[in-house]
């Protein structure tokens, strides 16, 4: 009686949540889609950060080439220029994280919307 009661609780443990179904995906197939995701998406998200981390480092640049004696800024005036700069940025970076929260169609719709 031990035993299947045991057996039984194993069963409950591992059961899925109700409501839920279990779908078998043939591992090949899932190895295939998988490899084909990455070589469509991957140059994509590669190109997108670049053009991210060259836009961060030529506001930088700028000054180098001349751009705080172009408009009268001193020093400490371009370090504030730097700084109103990366608020909004590291403020609303926490929207790139809305897919998990959000549908992705939808929050690509929002996005779009009130761009």
């Amino acid at each position: 009686m031990a035993q299947e009661e045991k057996h039984d609780l194993s069963q409950i443990e591992n059961a899925p949540p109700q409501g839920y179904q279990h779908l078998y995906i043939d591992p090949v197939v899932q190895k295939r889609t998988v490899r084909k995701l990455d070589w469509n998406i991957m140059p994509l998200v590669v190109a997108l950060y670049l053009l991210s981390f060259l836009d961060r480092s030529n506001i930088g640049n700028a000054q180098t080439a001349g751009l705080s004696k172009g408009l009268n800024l001193s020093d400490a005036q371009y370090q504030w220029l730097l700084t109103l700069f990366y608020i909004p940025y590291i403020l609303f970076e926490w929207f790139a994280l809305m897919w998990k929260i959000v549908p992705p169609h939808i929050w690509a719709f929002i996005t779009v919307l009130l761009w």
